[in-house]
This record gives structure tokens, sequence and C-alpha cells, in this order.
């Protein structure tokens, strides 16, 4: 297989640094190998305040996405995915 064709095969989250992940569930089948995957996952926060999401997705070949950040060229792109998110009590 061409490291080009691999696909997704999970994304997992982590709502604690990447302490603990979880295996987040596809919206929809991926529109082809190359394109985005939409997914949604839960989580609990103990208080209010800001949490920093991680994101890490595993390739069709088993391979985890690593945290250092790479560019895609030539064998697809590397790096976790953050978002933050504002928690109200």
């Amino acid at each position: 297989m061409n490291l080009r064709e691999r696909g997704i095969s999970k994304v997992e989250f982590s709502a604690d640094g990447g302490g603990t992940w979880r295996t987040a569930r596809f919206i929809e089948p991926s529109a082809g190998r190359d394109a985005w995957v939409r997914w949604h996952g839960e989580f609990d926060v103990a208080t209010a305040g800001d949490v920093t999401l991680i994101a890490r997705a595993t390739d069709g070949l088993g391979e985890p996405q690593i945290e250092a950040f790479g560019l895609p060229q030539p064998d697809g792109g590397s790096g976790w995915h953050t978002c933050e998110v504002g928690v109200t009590a």
C-alpha cells in the first residue's frame, strides 16, 4: 500500500492532556481516503474553566499520528490537533 493511501481507521481524543484517550465515533463515512473525517465524542470535566481537547488519528495501517507537527508532503501530515473549550458551571 502506498503511504499516501492509508486513510483513517479511528480518531481518539483526550480532555486531560493526553493522560487518557477515548475513541471517537465517526459521524459519517469518509468521503475518500484523503478527506477529513468528521467525528463526535463526549467528555466530562470536574470544574468550570478552560479545557484543552487533543485529537489524534490512527491510519489504515494501524499507525497512530505522532504528536510532533509535520507537513503532509510527501507521506501525510503529523501532529496532534488541539482545541480550547470554555466550561461554565
